[in-house]
């Protein structure tokens, strides 16, 4: 009874991309291709979503900066970059205020740019200062 309750609540959660289970069949070179570009697909929209949390984040905010950093993907021994969006904010906020916008920036990622940082593969990584 109790394996069956289990099993409907964690039905009811998020399921996997559909783009995670297509990646994790890919070939190596099919994985580096993909992580390619999916790279490009975040860098033209990097506008939109620095715009976006320009106007929901507000005053909190003094600016949005972007930057590369080196990753290196164990799995396809492969080396590349990684686009990094730091956020600056105003005043340094409470660690539990902090914690509350990466929140938020986050699921905002998800919601809104289809962009879940929580999986391998994804060449996209948020800074705060």
């Amino acid at each position: 009874m109790i394996n069956s309750i289990h099993k409907v609540l964690m039905e009811g959660q998020s399921k996997t991309p559909e783009w995670v289970e297509k990646f994790n069949n890919f070939s190596r070179d099919e994985r580096i291709d993909f992580i390619e570009k999916y790279k490009k697909q975040v860098v033209r929209l990097l506008p939109k979503i620095i715009q976006f949390f320009k106007d929901r984040l507000g005053d909190k905010l003094i600016d949005i900066t972007v930057g590369e950093k080196n990753v290196f993907y164990g799995n396809e021994m492969y080396s590349g970059t990684k686009i990094v969006l730091r956020f600056h904010f105003n005043d340094n906020p409470y660690y539990w205020e902090l914690m509350s916008l990466k929140h938020e920036i986050w699921n905002d990622l998800i919601s809104f740019f289809n962009i879940d940082m929580g999986y391998y593969g994804v060449p996209f990584e948020l800074e705060f200062e």
